[in-house]
This record gives C-alpha cells, structure tokens and sequence, in this order.
C-alpha cells in the first residue's frame, strides 16, 4: 500500500520501583497511551485460484464455486484508525535461602477509539471486528506467570507457569 504511513504513538506511563536489599523487590508500572495511524490487515478483495481444487482436498476457508474454483482472501495494510491502551504491570521476587519466588501480572486494556474517515463504512459494518470501543480481537487482557527455583552451589531447579486470560475472537490481532 503506498499510502502506508508508521503509527505513533503518544501518552504517559510511570512506575515504581521498590528494593528489599537482596530479599526481594517490587515493580509497579501504570501507562496510558493512544496509538494514531494504527495498522490493521482488513480483508480488502479475493482472488479465484488458477485451477479447480481437488475433492480430495478442501479448498481455501472452504470456498468454492460451481465450477470448482476456490478463491484466496487478499489482506492489505492500511492506517484505519486509533487505539487506547492503558493498563498495569507488576513483577515481584523474593528470596529465602535457597529458594528464589518470582511473580508477574499485566492487566492491559486496549480499545478502538476511532477509525479513520477513508475506512469508516468498511469498518462499521457489525460482524467487523473493528468497532468503535471494541477490545482488540485475539488479544487477553489478563497475563502472568510465576516461578519457583531452588539453587544450591552444583545446580538447580526451577517450576515455572503462566496464565493467559480469555480473549475476544480467534482472528490476527491488530
């Protein structure tokens, strides 16, 4: 698309940093930003394919004609609109002897706030995945992981998990 332009993005974030000498620590940070010329790769045309898809085999997003045609999607980048994202980060660790606890949690909420003028009707439509204070599609706003390790001098030995929370459609974030 040669009318691609970069995004930008602008806001504040801030955070606090706090040491337990080599017990632990706690990281708190909160941000508020607005990202402007957001890119997104909306369905713009398809394309029959040369030949006819096999039986045997599906065709692409299972679409096929008559005559056994199948068509491809073709996606373009484009600049369609604005997005808020704000939210929390917190990582906290802790040391006991020989055992090292590590905690993270992010909390992040991004939503549309406005499409740009030129892809307003294409984008408006409802089935679109980009509605004006929408969340962002396949994006979790809940996130962490903790972690557990013991350490001696000859080795060690570490259990780690994390979480991702739900999210809204199964479709490419944007």
């Amino acid at each position: 698309n040669p009318e691609l332009s970069p995004e930008y993005q602008q806001g504040g974030e801030g955070g606090l940093e706090l040491y337990f000498g080599t017990r632990g620590s706690l990281v708190v940070t909160r941000y508020n930003q607005t990202v402007d010329g957001l890119i997104a790769q909306p369905l713009v045309d398809s394309v029959r394919t040369v030949v006819p898809c096999p039986e045997s085999q599906p065709c692409y997003q299972n679409s096929r004609d008559a005559a056994g045609y199948g068509y491809w999607r073709q996606y373009e980048n484009v600049n369609m609109g604005s997005i808020r994202n704000q939210g929390w980060e917190l990582h906290a660790t802790h040391a006991i002897g020989p055992l090292s606890l590590t905690g993270t949690y992010s909390w992040t909420k991004s939503r549309l706030i406005g499409i740009t003028p030129r892809y307003r009707a294409a984008f408006s439509t409802s089935g679109s995945a980009y509605q004006v204070g929408a969340s962002v599609d396949a994006l979790a706003e809940h996130t962490g992981a903790v972690g557990v390790t013991y350490a001696q001098s000859r080795g060690s030995i570490s259990l780690n998990s994390s979480f991702i929370g739900s999210t809204k459609g199964s479709g490419n974030p944007l």
